[in-house]
C-alpha cells in the first residue's frame, strides 16, 4: 500500500496549490456581492441573502478540501471528484 500512496505524492502537492487557488476564487466569489462599485450584482435584499450564504458554504467546503488535501492523503481520486462536483454546483 506505501508504494501506492508514493506513486501519488508528486500530486498531492500540485492538488494543494489547485485547491489553494480554489479558495482564493471562492473568496473573490463569494466577496464580489458586498463591493458597492460593483455593478454587475444588483439584487434584492432576500436574493442578497441567499447569495451570501450560497457564498459562505461554498468557500467553506473549498476550505474543508483544502484542509483535506493537506492532511489526509488518501483516495485521491476520491478527493479530486468531490471538489469537482463542489465546484460545479457552488459556481452555478
Amino acid at each position: 500500500m506505501k508504494s501506492v500512496e508514493a506513486a501519488w505524492a508528486p500530486h498531492w502537492r500540485s492538488f494543494q496549490l489547485f485547491n489553494s487557488y480554489r479558495l482564493v476564487l471562492a473568496l473573490l466569489l463569494a466577496l464580489m456581492p458586498m463591493i458597492p462599485w460593483f455593478d454587475a450584482v444588483r439584487l434584492e435584499a432576500p436574493e442578497r441573502r441567499l447569495v451570501y450564504m450560497v457564498g459562505g458554504i461554498y468557500v467553506c467546503l473549498v476550505g474543508l478540501g483544502l484542509l483535506l488535501s493537506l492532511r489526509w492523503k488518501t483516495r485521491f481520486h476520491a478527493q479530486l471528484t468531490a471538489q469537482m462536483l463542489i465546484d460545479a454546483v457552488g459556481i452555478n
